[in-house]
């Protein structure tokens, strides 16, 4: 689904695979040694003993985390090859094997995956997204997709006629078939004016979807931002409330009663809405020149103002690099006349969008204890967060120059 990460570099601590591991455990704990990835195998479990078999140091400290572990099986960490190899088990595949990890996604865990005709796959363990159905909900919808020629890459039936399959420790997995592309390139602008067209064909397609959706934790409704922006902070401020986060979570309220009193409930509800992709930036759909060839991570779809949508998109394809906030108009004004080729936006939508730039960017509660279970700094996300917000609201003056 997505081309692998950064090359390979040989891990500084090296480890021994035990006898009792499998060919294939011992090939994985390699590639993933290689790929610089220290927790991404850890025990395993003989199929002869049902004894873990332990093939590193005990002092071998997870990369993510920064702790030891003996087993490697601190959540937030990918999986050990034991239960990768039960997992692919239940997909009619022929002695398929996991090769190695991408560099994806901070909220899941993937493993690419080949059989032995040389396809490949890509298996995705959903760490923070951790109910069947939501992925279910999600898998429906991209064969809904798909089925409009739109592109995706397409989820795997199991042994069981169901495309997700659920762990000992309740963790839900999906295979998915492997699409081979490169992520957005900053300096094609060529691909920013492609991606608006295609998000523009993704609001249409989506307008066509029937069915309900299963809700996810990992995007918060925008409305309540505008609606109640008291109880958002003071949610936050329970959870998380320490000393020294409370004068930016003050000055976090300020600024959302000010967005409030221009974009209010009303008016928000007024725009068109249907269903966001969300999360629509170049790490999350891959290109062959200039060409979108897949569209992927639906882990935040919901429905919402559609101008929600086109403005992330903005910023995420005018931005001069990753981690970026500084526009660039050609690549905004290149992605905005992409959309307005299969779609128009109206002059509502272009007034609200600097609002649902900053909007984009706040905290909440829910997703800072999804974060917290993940063994991540809930207190670190928010600071983050309302960072982005600021330095979001610092362009808004560009902002508003493209969107004329």
């Amino acid at each position: 689904m997505q081309k692998g990460g950064p090359p390979p570099g040989r891990s500084s601590t090296t480890r021994r695979a035990s006898p009792r591991c499998s060919a294939g455990t011992s090939r994985l704990r390699r590639v993933c040694q290689l790929r610089g990835l220290a927790s991404a195998v850890g025990s395993c479990s003989s199929p002869a003993s049902k004894r873990p078999c332990r093939g590193r140091p005990e002092s071998l400290a997870c990369r993510r985390h920064g702790r030891s572990s003996v087993d490697g099986r601190h959540r937030g960490c990918m999986e050990p090859p034991a239960t990768v190899g039960h997992v692919l088990a239940l997909y009619p595949l022929d002695r398929p094997r996991a090769v190695g990890a991408f560099d994806a996604s901070t909220r899941n865990d993937n493993l690419r995956v080949v059989d032995a005709g040389g396809r490949q796959f890509v298996l995705r363990r959903y760490r923070r997204n951790r109910d069947p159905e939501r992925v279910r909900f999600q898998v429906r919808f991209q064969r809904h997709l798909e089925a409009y020629r739109f592109p995706s890459a397409s989820a795997v039936e199991a042994r069981t006629a169901d495309p997700v399959v659920v762990d000992e420790e309740g963790f839900p997995w999906t295979l998915f078939e492997f699409v081979d592309g490169e992520h957005f390139d900053f300096s094609r602008p060529e691909q920013a004016r492609e991606a608006g067209r295609r998000l523009a064909e993704f609001h249409d397609v989506a307008d066509r979807f029937v069915g309900a959706a299963t809700a996810s934790l990992l995007e918060d409704d925008v409305r309540r931002f505008v609606a109640t922006p008291r109880a958002v902070v003071d949610e936050l401020r329970d959870a998380f409330g320490i000393p020294s986060l409370e004068l930016e979570l003050q000055n976090f309220r300020r600024r959302l009663e000010t967005i409030a009193a221009s974009l209010h409930p009303e008016r928000l509800d007024a725009l068109p809405a249907g269903w966001l992709h969300n999360d629509y930036h170049g790490r999350n759909m891959l290109f062959r020149d200039d060409a979108m060839v897949a569209l992927l991570d639906f882990d935040k779809l919901e429905r919402g103002p559609r101008a929600s949508d086109i403005v992330r998109g903005v910023l995420s394809f005018a931005r001069e690099r990753r981690g970026s906030r500084v526009l660039r108009p050609v690549f905004a004004r290149g992605f905005l006349a992409g959309y307005r080729e299969r779609r128009g936006i109206s002059a509502e939508e272009l007034a609200a969008m600097p609002a649902l730039a900053e909007l984009a960017f706040a905290p909440y509660a829910a997703i800072c204890r999804m974060l917290q279970a993940d063994h991540q700094d809930p207190v670190a996300h928010i600071l983050g967060d309302l960072q982005g917000m600021r330095e979001t609201e610092a362009q808004c003056a560009a902002l508003r120059q493209i969107l004329v």
